[in-house]
């Protein structure tokens, strides 16, 4: 569109210069002796200035700006990172924590294992009105928080107590029943406490 509008100016303006020469090569639809060089210049030099207004609507828009912006950007994160400081790796858990750690998920897997059958669990889950639970559950989110591979917990370990909480949940939805989601969990959770 922006290229045939070009064009329709450039004839435009050509005609326009014509018409001043010669009015009849340019107003041919116009009975002889109304073609005058005023009319003819007039009527293209009128289309020439209603192009040249519209040409800014149809042009796509300069993006040389946006991508220049864009490299000043990545510039100055470059710079950021370099004049940051690099950051300290995270440490490494001695077999001493993750020996705890895993009796703390075998200890909250056997609490877990007295309650799940209890009515009121059933009922209230692990809101605040049932302070057990609701210890139980912030003490497996804290543990899960400790425990990851990064730290050095294998797989099986350090996703336990994720599992460990799932189970819980799926024990208030069934009602400490035994179904196929709670014997997959504990499967999950016991592999964890047993590498």
């Amino acid at each position: 569109m922006q290229i045939l509008l070009s064009l329709v100016c450039l004839a435009a303006l050509l005609a326009a210069i014509l018409g001043l020469i010669k009015p009849a090569m340019v107003l041919f639809f116009v009975k002889p002796e109304k073609q005058t060089r005023l009319k003819a210049f007039g009527l293209y030099a009128g289309v020439f200035v209603l192009g040249i207004l519209l040409l800014p609507t149809v042009t796509k828009p300069d993006t040389s700006d946006k991508y220049l912006a864009q490299l000043k950007e990545d510039a100055k994160q470059t710079e950021q990172a370099q004049t940051q400081p690099p950051k300290t790796e995270m440490k490494k858990a001695t077999p001493e924590q993750i020996a705890a750690d895993r009796e703390t998920v075998r200890g909250l897997y056997s609490q877990l294992m007295q309650f799940k059958d209890d009515t009121e669990f059933h009922q209230k889950g692990f809101g605040a009105g049932l302070p057990y639970a609701h210890k139980w559950l912030q003490n497996v989110k804290e543990v899960d928080s400790r425990m990851s591979l990064k730290k050095g917990y294998s797989l099986a370990l350090a996703s336990s107590a994720g599992y460990l909480q799932q189970l819980g949940k799926e024990y208030i939805r069934s009602h400490g029943q035994e179904n196929q989601q709670t014997r997959d969990f504990r499967k999950f959770v016991e592999e964890g406490l047993n590498k």
